[in-house]
């Protein structure tokens, strides 16, 4: 599993034992479809900046 804060595991009484690697997220935009509806595209990559908190 994916464990940034822990939250998840300390709220199911579990707790992180090792780490296997270090992951990041990316997000791909077809380049066509961010020419062709940029107000579209632009709104999802918002809510991901505002869930990620950046």
């Amino acid at each position: 599993d994916l464990v940034q804060t822990g939250s998840t595991l300390k709220a199911n009484g579990l707790a992180e034992t090792d780490v296997i690697a270090q992951v990041s997220s990316k997000l791909i935009v077809n380049r066509v479809a961010l020419k062709t509806r940029p107000d579209e595209i632009g709104a999802w990559i918002e809510a991901f900046r505002k869930a990620l908190g950046s």
